[in-house]
């Protein structure tokens, strides 16, 4: 996990799935880049890492967002369908 460190002291963690957009975002701002020891805080409260962590940003699909929600439509069947 990244941090991002404003001028009043506030810090904020980025996650890794997340650094490439701000990276680019920070390029095309013009934001000048602080490499030093003296901005690390002090103590950092690690969030504990969930199996959930890994999957954030691997989802990839070609379709729209209006394709995916119809495909899940079509798919749906209605009760009537379904014989016990």
């Amino acid at each position: 996990m990244a941090t991002a460190v404003l001028a009043n002291g506030l810090w904020y963690a980025i996650p890794n799935s997340d650094t490439d957009f701000f990276k680019k975002l920070a390029k095309r701002m013009g934001w000048t880049q602080c490499k030093t020891d003296a901005l690390k805080p002090q103590e950092v409260e690690a969030k504990p890492a969930l199996w959930t962590d890994e999957l954030v940003g691997k989802w990839q699909d070609t379709r729209s967002t209006e394709q995916i929600l119809q495909d899940i439509h079509d798919a749906r069947t209605s009760n009537d369908d379904i014989a016990l």
